[in-house]
């Protein structure tokens, strides 16, 4: 069986010169989307979670649990997953409603994992203008449908809302999951829920990868879903 893992505002001074300004140029995406990919559609790899069914078993119920006792508790949740959303570190807290044996328990259980390509989507970048990228994805892609990456205001416009640049992803021999990657992330804060979208490059291998997450309240329920896609970023 299978578990899918899964602050700023800036005023910008153009100059007009041609295409891009400074600004633009400076927060490219080009690294992670060539321009040969641009007006075309890859293939993704979505990418899921494998683990024993006994242990998915005890992994799904002790997250119920802290579900349930968080929805009681979404603005220090909110607050907490803000403070640690950067690391991608999240220590055991009390609040969480389970033990901590029991969350260690979660954090081995992922990190003993991998991640597989359980199956395919399609993803289609369009340029917009000179310092917007269009992204587009089919059904089997859930938790991105369709963004748009400014880099003239360096933000990433979302159906929730527009998300704010929240920091570079440096590689690392902790992204034991994924292998490791570096790239940008964007966050938005809206309401009870947290949306982050981290674009990046493989450092093995011509691969770039989006990863998605929420985590939050959302139409009366907790959440806590990952997305990760892998496509070719070579010709």
């Amino acid at each position: 069986m299978k578990y899918k893992k899964i602050v700023y505002i800036l005023l910008v001074s153009l100059f007009i010169v041609g295409c891009q300004s400074e600004m633009s140029k400076a927060n490219s995406v080009e690294e992670y989307i060539p321009p040969h990919l641009m007006n075309a559609e890859v293939t993704a790899d979505i990418m899921t979670l494998e683990m024993d069914p006994d242990t998915l078993k005890k992994v799904g119920n002790t997250g119920q649990r802290m579900r349930e006792h968080l929805v009681n508790n979404m603005e220090w949740y909110l607050k907490y997953v803000e403070e640690h959303a950067e690391k991608k570190s999240f220590p055991y807290h009390p609040n969480f409603g389970v033990t901590k044996e029991e969350y260690e328990f979660v954090l081995n259980a992922i990190d003993q994992s991998k991640l597989i390509n359980t199956k395919d989507g399609k993803l289609k970048f369009k340029k917009k203008n000179n310092h917007e990228v269009e992204i587009f994805s089919s059904e089997s892609i859930k938790l991105l449908k369709y963004v748009v990456i400014d880099t003239e205001k360096n933000t990433v416009k979302t159906s929730l809302g527009e998300c704010e640049y929240f920091g570079e992803i440096l590689a690392s021999p902790e992204q034991k999951l994924t292998g490791p990657w570096h790239g940008k992330q964007w966050m938005l804060k809206k309401d009870d829920l947290i949306y982050i979208f981290s674009l990046g490059k493989m450092e093995v291998g011509n691969k770039s990868i989006i990863d998605i997450s929420v985590k939050g309240k959302y139409k009366g329920e907790i959440i806590n879903k990952e997305e990760a896609l892998e496509f070719s970023s070579v010709s």
